[in-house]
């Protein structure tokens, strides 16, 4: 079986949070949704942890279309 690597995300402070465009913001949950299989997906799930609570939180990583995430635990805004 694979390892299972958990990423740590990167604070963004309230004030700059306050700035980003809200239409690139993903929203981590809590448990990972199921998805069709799909191959040569660039798209995918992964657990981040938000640096602001420490919560794990699965977020969809797509680099072209989620720049931020907001944590399912907190609410505070982070970076993949």
């Amino acid at each position: 079986m694979a390892e299972m690597k958990i990423k740590v995300g990167t604070k963004i402070e309230p004030a700059e949070a306050k700035k980003l465009d809200r239409g690139k913001m993903g929203v981590g949950t809590v448990n990972k949704p199921k998805e069709a299989e799909v191959e040569a997906q660039c798209r995918f799930w992964q657990q981040i942890v938000c640096p602001w609570c420490h919560g794990v939180s699965w977020c969809y990583v797509d680099d072209q279309v989620y720049l931020w995430f907001t944590c399912c635990w907190c609410g505070c805004s982070f970076r993949a």
